[in-house]
Formats: structure tokens, C-alpha cells, sequence
């Protein structure tokens, strides 16, 4: 049930998701892809393990930006004989709040797709673009946080049902920025 978060590196061409990667789509995740059975030392029954990235790919001199929401498969675990449905569809919504920070990063830097290269060096639109993706990665970690705290880690059904409502309602509100 804790999340954790990769720290999202900036990469100057195009990144490709690993083999050990899910990047997210309207496909749920299911307890196969959390390809650790369990941590000791912990009293979460789960953990997924996302993060959201940004690349540029400079094609005949225009910049184009692809962001990824991604899953972990390696990082991401389940305590065996934890794995329940209520608990998978908590994960997931950790999952689904990551592309929902992804949708935010892709509306904001929207503007800059098909600029010219020189143009994005010269006018350190770079700099815009990192400082965006950094306070929106920021907030995805600040919303993660607040999401386990409100509800108590899926134990409140409640507020669970509250925010799978909510996360749901803000996806749709940013539909057009969903992953390509």
C-alpha cells in the first residue's frame, strides 16, 4: 500500500520503457505484474512503484516531448496471500494518479511540441520544461501521500470509494492528454 517514487530523469532522446516497465494505459494492472512477493520489515501488505518521466527526440530539427507515466514491476510488490482485489484497485489508483500528473506535465508543455530545437536551447524553454515537470512531480508525491494518510492506506473504504470518484473525475477532465 506504500508508494514510492522513482526519482524522474531528464532525458535528451527518446526513452524507451524497459522490459521491467508498464507504461500506464487504459489496461489495469493485475497482481502478475507486481513481480515481488513481499519485504520483510514492512507492515504494508504492497507497494507500487511508478513515476513519471519526460524525454525529447529532436526530429529534423523540431523537439517533440513524449511523458511517461510508468510501473516498476521489479520495485513493485505484494505481500503473498494480500493479494485481493480492493487492494489491487488501491494500487492501481497510486498508478492511475501517476498519469494523471503525466497528463498535467503533457498540457503544460504542449506548447513546445514542434519547436524548433535551436529555439528550445536558445529561449531555455529546457529550464520551463524542467522546472514544470519538478513542482508537478512534486505535487504527485504530495497528492500520494495524502491519498495513503486519507485513506489510512485502503483501510477506509469510504474515503477509498471517495478518491477512486475523484482520481476517476480528473483523468476525465484531462482525457485529451492521455498517453499516446
Amino acid at each position: 500500500m506504500k508508494y514510492v517514487l522513482l526519482l524522474s530523469a531528464v532525458f535528451l532522446v527518446a526513452a524507451t520503457i524497459s522490459d521491467r516497465e508498464i507504461r500506464w494505459s487504459n489496461r489495469p494492472l493485475s497482481w502478475d505484474d507486481f513481480k515481488q512477493v513481499s519485504r520483510n520489515g514492512t507492515s504494508f501488505k504492497a507497494q507500487t512503484y511508478s513515476g513519471i518521466r519526460y524525454s525529447l527526440k529532436d526530429n529534423n530539427g523540431k523537439v517533440y516531448i513524449d511523458v511517461e507515466a510508468y510501473f516498476d514491476q521489479e520495485e513493485s510488490w505484494v505481500v503473498r496471500g494480500s493479494n485481493t482485489g480492493y487492494l489491487l484497485n488501491h494500487e492501481q489508483l497510486h498508478f492511475d494518479i501517476t498519469e494523471l500528473f503525466a497528463r498535467k506535465l503533457r498540457a503544460e508543455l504542449m506548447d513546445y511540441q514542434g519547436m524548433s530545437a535551436s529555439d528550445f536551447r536558445s529561449n531555455r524553454t529546457w529550464r520551463v520544461a524542467n522546472e514544470a515537470h519538478d513542482r508537478l512531480y512534486n505535487e504527485m508525491v504530495a497528492m500520494q501521500n495524502l491519498y495513503d494518510e486519507e485513506t489510512d492506506h485502503s483501510l477506509r473504504k469510504k474515503e477509498q470509494a471517495y478518491w477512486e470518484s475523484k482520481i476517476v473525475n480528473e483523468l476525465d477532465q484531462l482525457i485529451e492528454f492521455s498517453s499516446p
